[in-house]
């Protein structure tokens, strides 16, 4: 059994099974890693608060599932709904994995500063809009991007489509 320790930053927490959970976390030498966390929910966890979203953590990772195993908070941002659409951005449009310590400096540096530009992040995973054009019509510059199907859409599309989550406005 492998064992890692990683800093990164929570960027979801979702229940698994009855007392489980499990976690999604962001940081520079990992990328995206989603772990099991047993207990998690039980009244007594020592790992529930320490685990929230919002929080940058120092974790403790077995490679069986992977499961984290301790967790301990280095710094909690102020939520806030700008944090959070960013946090869940992150967290859509990343692959587990996948370490990209510049892609980590960006994510820090937009926290730090509050300005999220989010056609710059789209773009350093590979998402371009510039060079993009809209899945239904094929009409350049498109005005939304969807996370689950990674595609661009023209403002047009989009109304008729009758979406109302899981994309973000590029405008």
């Amino acid at each position: 059994m492998r064992e890692f320790s990683a800093q990164a930053i929570v960027l979801d927490k979702e229940d698994y099974g009855e007392a489980d959970g499990k976690v999604f976390l962001y940081g520079p030498e990992y990328g995206k890693i989603v772990a099991k966390v047993k207990s998690i929910k039980k009244p007594l966890s020592k790992l529930n608060s320490h685990l929230e979203p919002f929080n940058l953590v120092s974790v403790r990772i077995i490679d069986r599932g992977p499961q984290i195993v301790d967790a301990l908070t280095i710094e909690k941002l102020t939520p806030s709904w700008g944090l959070a659409k960013f946090l869940n951005f992150i967290k859509e449009i990343t692959f587990e994995g996948q370490s990209d310590p510049q892609f980590w400096g960006m994510i820090k540096q937009a926290i730090v500063s509050g300005k999220i530009d989010y056609k710059k992040f789209l773009a350093a995973q590979g998402f371009d809009p510039k060079f993009a054009l809209c899945q239904n019509c094929g009409e350049p510059k498109p005005t939304y991007f969807f996370f689950q199907s990674h595609d661009f859409w023209c403002g047009q599309c989009f109304s008729k489509s009758q979406c109302s989550s899981g994309f973000l406005e590029l405008s």
